[in-house]
């Protein structure tokens, strides 16, 4: 092959390649529980998307959740995604752990934010998820 066709594909495959994006956020959902003193103990609950866009507005990639006492952590497969004008959906598999359900993102979309809402302990949370990468 040589240098002329060889740059033609390397400046296709770069055009067409998808740079992964990260976004990050947190929320403090209400807790059913509470400690022996009566004081419900705080947990804040990290949320990471790393994500890859199709041209149609689909989503792929994963979402990782951690906290200190959080059960229900764990990375899940994007089950389903999609921005839509400025609207986004996100809808993970299962959790890796046990009866903990799935990640359910639903928001609007600015250029480095995503504000939405999230289901937890059967009450809907407030998520800012803002472009890491």
């Amino acid at each position: 092959m040589d240098m002329k066709k060889l740059i033609l594909v390397l400046l296709l495959l770069s055009t067409t390649a998808q740079a992964r994006e990260e976004w990050q956020g947190e929320f403090s959902p209400p807790s059913k529980f509470t400690t022996t003193r009566g004081h419900r103990p705080d947990i804040i609950i990290h949320v990471k998307a790393s994500v890859d866009k199709s041209s149609d507005g689909g989503l792929s990639g994963a979402v990782t959740l951690s906290g200190g006492q959080l059960r229900c952590s764990g990375e899940a497969k994007i089950e389903s995604g999609k921005i839509q004008g400025n609207s986004i959906f996100i809808r993970t598999e299962p959790l890796p752990i046990h009866n903990c359900g799935r990640f359910i993102f639903k928001g609007s979309v600015t250029e480095d934010s995503w504000s939405g809402e999230v289901p937890w302990n059967e009450v809907s949370n407030e998520l800012v998820l803002k472009k890491s990468k």
